[in-house]
């Protein structure tokens, strides 16, 4: 069945080409079979159908390409077999169709002539009853979080439930999102979304999905000619939450771990080996500790609250073990803004740091800069007066750094590039519209996401500090108030949070300040 759902529905007998083949001599023939359509039996639009075969002559020699997949009948009540007789192809079925009915047969790419493979692209409609159902719908398949349109995507109307059981009519969203139905019946209609990795028809667990929450009411408007009913509301597809789950651990010599999870860990308690813990947030679903391998060469780490336990494993070799601390940056970035610290993190406690060990220089004259130094745990920071300084480096020299495992760092250099305030841009962010609603504001530069902020009560952002470039906004209508974005989750039929899109890029210069105003849309 596959690519048999997108056909644009109702143009019969609508033939198209496929990709011409490599030359074999003389003129291409670039036109594909064509039914002979006053010798179909029964003929295209037939009312009060009954029997179980269709056969469609055509105007010269063909093939049949993979016939069970490429065939579909809509609404799905029968089977269909297709064989061809010489110029002739017969479509039969032995189930019984349902009376007063109008049904749809496509055949995407099933016939193709013999020598040079061109394809066709047809429907046949027929009704069961008096007449032809002449209903249309059309509705649009969004990203629930990028609001850009989903292509591919099956789109089904359900007569009862959409648990479990086939649509009673479907069809493939085109390349800009539109699913459209033609030759419905009036009805209240489910309305479900969802990728068909499989193509079985059938929602499962894994696959992205959407969903409305009421019924679709399909029905005859005097005021539209032709029975389009289009929906101005469109699907949000989204994947269901991941699974609780804590990834593996991550071990750096002596005693540094790293684990990140599926879901936030905002509200756990940490264990590592049976023993309370302490930890260094990274972000809201990953985190370090330290815990110094004493006696032991493997790690059990749990995290625990109310409605989420996890544990993690992880045994560690004897050279892994026996490796030599780390000093890291905390962030790799080499461009330093002018409130940014310099900021450090070990591989183990630290103990001492001998400060007169220490130089940060301004590599552009040589010259040595004040600074200070401060460090807890295992993490250090340097801060100090960056006006004058273009570029720079900090010098650690050996045994700098003394560790709970009494160990000393060797020789360490890092390079920066200080930005200048002058070398930067500011936005001054109204989002007025959106007083009296929580909210998360997503500064994207380039399509990449480099800020994040919630929003309950200052409704007006000052966004310092940008680099030159194009800037767009995403902003989160964050329901539950807890500072992201939330999937939706189908089985308890919850709606992902909705999403502002600001694509229109803003365009910040150096030494600039741009005003800028999102509306609610």
């Amino acid at each position: 069945m596959r690519s048999i759902i997108g056909i644009i529905l109702g143009i019969f007998f609508l033939v198209s080409c496929a990709q011409v083949q490599s030359l074999t001599g003389g003129d291409k023939d670039k036109i594909a079979p064509k039914p002979i359509e006053k010798r179909v039996t029964p003929a295209n639009q037939t009312t009060l159908f009954i029997g179980n075969s269709i056969r469609i002559p055509f105007d010269e020699f063909v093939k049949l390409n993979n016939p069970t997949e490429t065939i579909v009948m809509i609404p799905p009540h029968a089977k269909i077999k297709a064989k061809l007789d010489k110029k002739t192809l017969l479509l039969t079925w032995q189930d019984t169709l349902q009376e007063n009915t109008t049904y749809t047969i496509y055949l995407n790419q099933t016939i193709k002539d013999i020598t040079e493979g061109n394809d066709s692209l047809m429907t046949y409609v027929f009704s069961t009853g008096t007449e032809l159902d002449s209903l249309n719908y059309q509705v649009k398949v969004i990203d629930a979080y990028t609001n850009q349109p989903k292509p591919k995507c099956l789109v089904g109307l359900y007569q009862g439930t959409t648990d479990s059981v086939l649509p009673t009519y479907f069809i493939e969203t085109n390349a800009t999102g539109i699913a459209e139905f033609k030759n419905l019946k009036s009805g209240d209609y489910s309305l479900l979304a969802f990728e068909d990795a499989n193509k079985d028809l059938l929602y499962q667990i894994g696959e992205k999905v959407a969903f409305r929450d009421e019924k679709v009411t399909i029905g005859w408007n005097e005021n539209d000619t032709l029975g389009m009913q289009i929906d101005t509301i469109p699907l949000r597809i989204f994947s269901n939450p991941k699974k609780p789950k804590l990834n593996k651990l991550n071990y750096k010599a002596p005693s540094y771990f790293s684990v990140g999870s599926t879901v936030s860990l905002k509200e756990c308690s940490f264990f590592a080996n049976g023993n309370p813990i302490e930890v260094n947030r990274i972000s809201d679903d990953s985190l370090s500790f330290i815990f110094p391998l004493i006696d032991t060469s493997s790690v059990q780490f749990i995290a625990t609250s109310n409605d989420f336990t996890d544990t993690t494993f992880l045994r560690i070799l004897p050279k892994e073990k026996a490796k030599k601390f780390t000093i890291e940056l905390v962030d790799p970035n080499k461009e330093i803004l002018p409130s940014q610290e310099i900021k450090f993190y070990s591989s183990d406690y630290i103990n001492r740091v001998d400060s007169l060990k220490v130089a940060v220089i301004n590599k552009d004259d040589s010259t040595n800069v004040p600074f200070k130094i401060n460090y807890n745990n295992n993490n250090l920071s340097i801060s100090f007066d960056k006006t004058n300084i273009k570029n720079g480096q900090i010098k650690f020299k050996k045994d700098v750094i003394l560790t709970a495992s009494e160990q000393t760092n060797d020789s360490l250099n890092f390079d920066f590039v200080f930005k200048k305030e002058k070398e930067l841009g500011i936005v001054n962010l109204n989002l007025k519209s959106y007083e009296n609603t929580s909210i998360v504001v997503e500064v994207l530069s380039e399509s990449k996401l480099i800020k994040t902020i919630s929003v309950e009560e200052n409704y007006r952002l000052v966004l310092a500090e940008l680099k030159p470039g194009k800037y767009s906004f995403r902003v989160i209508l964050d329901e539950n108030k807890n500072g992201k974005w939330d999937t939706g989750d189908f089985k308890k039929g919850r709606q992902p949070e909705i999403i502002h899109t600001f694509s229109t890029p803003t365009d910040v210069r150096a030494n600039w300040e741009i005003d800028v105003e999102l509306n609610r849309q």
